[in-house]
């Protein structure tokens, strides 16, 4: 038996992006949009054993409790927003 395995063994991301311009006068243009990204990692099948483990280098390092699990990322929000202004 295995400990510790993960399941599925890969890490699992969508984006989405949406995007849009506004022609305010023939020479001035604002595009806008936002990116939204999701991350959904592998899990650990068992906890790590041990109540605490060491992290940090040298003089700094220090116990914390065991990791449990990996924390996904669902709040990945980019906003974009861009001007265009014609001189000629």
């Amino acid at each position: 038996m295995e400990a510790n395995v993960l399941a599925p063994l890969y890490q699992v991301g969508v984006g989405l992006y949406w995007q849009d311009k506004w022609q305010v006068t023939p020479r001035f243009t604002v595009t806008y949009g936002i990116r939204w990204d999701n991350t959904w990692n592998p899990q650990p099948q068992s906890n790590i054993p041990g109540q605490e483990v060491y992290v940090g280098v040298g003089s700094g390092s220090h116990l914390v409790p065991a990791p449990k699990r990996v924390p996904n990322d669902h709040g990945q929000f980019g906003p974009r927003i861009g001007a265009t202004w014609n001189i000629g």
